[in-house]
């Protein structure tokens, strides 16, 4: 019921109109519902309507008035569509994009794709360029220049996504090339000081919130609608449509940075070489993932089921460390702690309150596209996450268990299975892909052979499954048998939360109330156990311990 929307225009004169207007169409004729200023640096127009009718579709149109020297002015039109809330339809499909180095820009052929898949909502989640897009490298300073570099890149996202955003929900994730460093540990939003493995952003705080504010100005109002340190703006809170509910995560602006805090690693804080490593030493006190503020909205989260019928975690990395092999030197790693199976106290903080709510995790960053089940105290024990393929993959990372010696001891050479990763987590791996060490030098055979291509999530509600679908770069996605080995990958919406159980109440038969939500606490310490909406009338609630339980 409530319309955000976000009007991104070019640098404009100091004498040009500073505002914008958001019209609907009402008759024959259009009606001004909003007028909103545009942000000095962002060059962006935030708007935000309550009271919406998410029940129908509404064209609607952005104006703007140019003005002329002569004093009159040139009106200009941005129009589309804001869909009606799916509500109704028996799947919703999210399409998961991440990473693009625009090596082929305008991307046309993948557009063309996902235009033909119709998703109902996009979920950019990070890197949307990266400081070799549109050329000329990157500039830093002066401030008012930088902040014009970082539009010139971000205009290459927005025109090469446009018609598609034009109709349909999206959200945007900023990662570390978003905010022009190669890796990021954002310590809350605080400034870089030593090392970049040392933690916190390179760039200023202002810098970063026009970052902040071009791609997540049209989410929903964040949770914490105080900034951050530094005043970085927030952007982590809940979003439902279509009947699935949605925590957006900031991964990367709250966690730690390694140095100085773990063991260290030689030339290079974040990359372990040492094959004698052991991750336990890398799990020390005090160390942050999302921060306290983030894992009290998560448990909000986990709890609240208005309009909703399933849960999905949305971030920028999946919280494991897979990639085995790095780069075009094929650099073999014991860990890499940028990889968010790091730090595990944290990340299996976060994880056991994520499954409480059945929820899948659906994220990018890897390059290495994957269907991973994570595993917190024994495998397949928490949440199923996807790491979506890179639109353009320019860092290659690979999936090889067998040459870091993690999992030499289970003797399974392939590639799918129960693993640990890096940090000593276990870790099964459902569907990979792998690139070739030498991949062709053309550009679109080289996106296509380092495994860039289109994610596609499809939440059927009706059967509560959640299913993964993984197209190459170049694939006909209308045809059967074109998407990546290994794929689609279905999970059911239980298998979210398949720990074992220990005994079952009785079998609960409820009436009054259709598909009622169900939770389970634990009476002692009144914690909860999981939140779950039923599919039907009946459910005999599952819990791990003897015990007393309320529902």
């Amino acid at each position: 019921g409530v319309l955000k929307l976000s009007a991104q225009m070019p640098p404009l004169g100091a004498n040009d109109s500073d505002t914008v207007r958001l019209q609907v169409r009402d008759g024959a004729s259009w009606k001004t519902i909003r007028e909103e200023k545009i942000h000095r640096e962002a060059r962006v127009a935030a708007f935000r309507v309550a009271s919406w009718d998410d029940n129908r579709d509404t064209p609607y149109r952005l104006a703007y008035t140019l003005r002329q020297r002569d004093g009159g002015g040139i009106e200009h039109y941005w129009t589309g569509t804001v869909r009606r809330d799916p509500v109704e339809q028996e799947t919703l499909t999210v399409a998961d994009v991440s990473c693009n180095v625009h090596a082929i820009f305008p991307n046309a052929p993948l557009v063309q794709s996902m235009t033909k898949l119709n998703p109902d909502f996009i979920a950019f989640v990070g890197d949307q360029f990266y400081e070799s897009t549109a050329g000329y490298g990157v500039q830093r300073d002066p401030l008012d220049k930088a902040m014009l570099d970082y539009l010139r890149k971000w205009y290459f996202h927005g025109w090469t996504w446009r018609d598609l955003t034009r109709d349909r929900p999206s959200i945007s994730l900023p990662d570390d090339h978003d905010v022009y460093q190669g890796n990021l540990w954002g310590e809350g939003g605080e400034g870089r000081k030593t090392t970049q493995e040392a933690g916190g952003y390179d760039m200023p705080a202002a810098w970063v919130n026009v970052v902040h504010r071009t791609q997540t100005a049209h989410h929903p109002d964040p949770y914490d609608p105080a900034p951050a340190k530094r005043g970085t703006l927030n952007y982590y809170g809940p979003l439902t449509y279509g009947r699935v509910s949605f925590a957006i995560l900031a991964d990367r602006q709250f966690k730690s940075g390694p140095e100085g805090k773990v063991p260290p690693t030689g030339d290079r804080g974040d990359h372990v070489k040492d094959p004698n490593f052991d991750p336990k030493t890398a799990d020390v006190p005090g160390l942050v993932l999302l921060g306290s503020k983030q894992e009290q909205f998560v448990r909000e989260w986990v709890l609240d089921w208005r309009g909703a019928d399933m849960k999905a975690a949305i971030s920028q990395t999946i919280f494991t460390a897979m990639a085995t092999t790095h780069g075009g030197n094929h650099e073999i790693l014991m860990a890499d702690y940028d990889a968010n199976g790091w730090s595990q106290t944290p990340r299996n903080r976060a994880l056991r309150e994520i499954r409480k709510a059945f929820a899948v995790h659906l994220a990018g960053d890897q390059h290495l596209p994957a269907v991973v089940q994570y595993g917190i105290d024994t495998h397949r024990d928490g949440p199923v996450a996807f790491a979506g393929p890179a639109v353009n993959v320019g860092y290659p990372r690979w999936w090889e268990p067998t040459k870091t010696g993690r999992n030499k001891s289970s003797g399974n050479p392939d590639l799918t299975g129960d693993f640990l990763d890096h940090f000593g987590s276990p870790l099964t791996v459902l569907a990979v892909k792998n690139g070739p060490y030498d991949p062709p030098r053309a550009a679109l055979e080289s996106v296509n052979a380092k495994t860039s291509g289109l994610g596609l999530v499809r939440f059927n509600k009706t059967k509560r499954s959640i299913t993964f679908e993984c197209w190459p770069y170049s694939a006909d996605v209308t045809k059967p048998g074109t998407q990546m080995p290994t794929w689609p990958v279905t999970v059911s919406q239980l298998d979210n939360y398949a720990r074992k159980p220990a005994a079952h109440l009785p079998t609960l038969t409820i009436s009054g109330v259709r598909n009622p939500v169900v939770q389970v606490f634990e009476e002692k310490s009144g914690e909860l156990v999981y939140a779950l909406r039923l599919n039907g009338q009946t459910f005999r609630p599952h819990v791990f311990a003897t015990g007393r339980y309320t529902i």
